[in-house]
């Protein structure tokens, strides 16, 4: 059950951040490396693990509110991510490399034993019904292959492509560009966690009740280009710090429009489309979210740091910039304007393979 796997991913987290920690005590060179991924790669699994049962449980226990849900869980992720580094550096300063990952390790175990106490028992808040018979085969790829899941499933990606982007080379470009201190560097990756969680409390609490998710979600995409753009500084924007500062704060705000709305866009779909499979969607949906994410934490530092080494951190941004873009683009071409040609061309038609994309359910 959710319960289980989440309490079961959390622990098996805090128990490989203990082991990491005690890798200082490693004094081969060769060990300490391969130990390292060995950790790291357990690490990813029980993350996965957990992503993936929270975004179910909340999907469940929240389905009329999801947005707003995400709205907390985002920002709560959010404030982790802006305090994480201050904390580590605080009791690594105290106790050396053992300390910080000791003292998390130990939190987030007995975290995963009190989830399994504190958390309800599935079958309180999900929506099976006992008497009847579920269907044996579910249509996993179908549900994937669904034009508004594919979108807000590339939306979700490139959320965490754009923050991850800034991770290997922001610092660099600050130092080289700006002469900036680490003090400059370290409110460089403040500022867009800090619009990331205002932003995800105006999107759940505002934005989302006044506009559609597909809407919420192009315009979050359009901001991230945007936010790209900004960054590259052409030769239209004056170059200075102050236009860095604006292009992250930008990016954190952009973040935050393409997250907070696709897990419920990709539930609404694929619910619509396949109502009998009633709380497996959810459970699927939220693995496509969190393996979504997943790809696009590592595309991003992938792609900065490559683009880096073979032209700049500006040209980088450009490249990312004209991307996502073209995604947009492709949308409303795709979603607005071939449907509108199709009504022009041929009046009497009344279906469409746009639909999906105009309509409240998938045809």
């Amino acid at each position: 059950g959710r319960k289980t796997m989440i309490s079961l991913g959390r622990g098996s987290q805090g128990l490989f951040l203990i082991l990491f920690g005690l890798l200082q005590f490693v004094e081969d060179d060769h060990s300490f490396i391969v130990f390292s991924l060995v950790l790291r790669l357990s690490l990813g699994v029980g993350s996965g693990i957990t992503m993936t049962s929270t975004y179910a449980i909340l999907s469940s226990l929240y389905p009329e509110t999801l947005e707003e849900a995400m709205g907390h869980f985002q920002a709560a992720a959010g404030l982790g991510i802006m305090l994480g580094p201050l904390i580590g550096y605080v009791f690594y300063n105290l106790g050396g490399f053992f300390l910080p990952f000791a003292i998390l390790g130990f939190s987030l175990f007995i975290l995963g034993l009190g989830m399994n106490k504190v958390l309800p028992d599935d079958q309180l808040y999900t929506n099976y019904d006992q008497n009847q018979e579920e269907p044996k085969t579910i249509p996993y790829r179908l549900m994937l292959g669904l034009p508004r899941v594919l979108f807000a499933t590339l939306t979700v990606l490139i959320g965490f492509f754009a923050y991850g982007y800034l991770e290997p080379t922001l610092s660099t470009h600050i130092r080289d560009f700006y002469s900036g201190s680490d003090l400059l560097s370290v409110m460089a990756f403040i500022v867009p966690t800090l619009t990331f969680i205002l932003g995800s409390f105006v999107v759940s609490k505002y934005i989302m009740k006044r506009l559609k998710k597909r809407k919420v979600l192009c315009w979050g995409l359009t901001v991230i280009a945007a936010s790209f753009l900004i960054l590259s500084e052409p030769f239209w924007i004056p170059s200075s710090i102050y236009t860095m500062f604006v292009g992250l704060s930008v990016m954190g705000f952009g973040i935050a429009l393409t997250l907070i709305p696709c897990l419920p866009e990709m539930i609404e779909s694929a619910s619509a489309k396949y109502p009998e499979f009633r709380e497996d969607i959810k459970d699927f949906m939220s693995g496509i979210y969190g393996s979504g994410s997943s790809i696009g934490s590592i595309m991003g530092p992938f792609c900065s740091g490559y683009w880096m080494e073979f032209y700049d951190f500006r040209t980088g941004c450009e490249i990312a910039s004209a991307a996502v873009a073209v995604i947009v683009l492709f949308y409303l071409v795709y979603a607005y304007v071939m449907p509108c040609c199709k009504k022009l061309c041929f009046p009497r038609s009344t279906s469409s393979i746009y639909t999906p994309f105009l309509s409240s359910t998938d045809a």
